[in-house]
């Protein structure tokens, strides 16, 4: 987790569910984040992920894909203007998350910890924060054209 996702994991916490950051942790089970990070993609892109899908990956636009995170994770939807770029970032971001998550998962360390008593929207927001503010990419960017993905349908 980057230390600038922390940061504004801290700060949702704070804003959304005053004096939580006092309650004994409870792990967040691997469903539950790879069902909020899949929600990412239905709320962002839809219809138009083939789109989305065939633009060119620019890491440039990593701020306007941050700024899009915090909205979200605070229940917002700052996507209209959403640049195409910004949004192959955050697909980019949200595929690999997904992709180490299953990886994790396979070695026993899917959970993440979190205050206990959090609002599932709350816990949602918090899960997209953890995955996809500021990631630093695991892998190279991969050519998304062509990819189907059965969640979308």
């Amino acid at each position: 987790m980057h230390p600038e996702a922390t940061k504004e994991l801290m700060s949702l916490l704070s804003d959304l569910a005053p004096g939580c950051l006092n309650n004994p942790p409870v792990t967040i089970s691997p469903a539950f984040q790879r069902d909020a990070l899949l929600e990412v993609l239905k709320q962002l892109w839809g219809d138009d992920f083939p789109i989305v899908a065939r633009q060119p990956y620019e890491a440039s636009y990593g701020p306007e894909a941050d700024m899009v995170l915090r909205a979200l994770a605070r229940g917002g939807d700052n996507t209209i203007g959403l640049q195409p770029g910004a949004a192959r970032v955050l697909l980019e971001r949200v595929l690999q998350a997904i992709a180490v998550l299953a990886a994790n998962v396979e070695v026993g360390r899917g959970g993440i910890p979190m205050p206990s008593g959090l609002a599932p929207s709350v816990q949602t927001g918090a899960v997209v924060l953890w995955w996809l503010y500021h990631m630093d990419l695991p892998y190279p960017p991969t050519d998304r054209t062509g990819v189907k993905l059965a969640c979308l349908n």
